[in-house]
């Protein structure tokens, strides 16, 4: 979290973040840049303003987009 100005703050999250929590799983998942940001994208479209964004949100969208990877095969 991060001030903006004097009266905004702001949470950050990352590509990073995404990658990190692919590694804590330890389920040997990859995902590519590009899966990454959708992670993001969905999270942000996603989430509940009163609950904001989670590590369980990204394992949420991470296993979607997996999913839909395996589908596509």
């Amino acid at each position: 979290m991060k001030w903006i100005d004097n009266n905004t703050i702001s949470l950050e999250w990352s590509v990073e973040d995404v990658e990190q929590q692919l590694q804590d799983r330890n389920k040997n998942e990859n995902l590519n840049i590009e899966d990454c940001r959708q992670v993001l994208e969905r999270c942000l479209r996603g989430h509940d303003p009163e609950m904001g964004i989670t590590w369980d949100h990204l394992d949420l969208y991470i296993d979607q987009i997996i999913e839909e990877r395996k589908d596509k095969e």
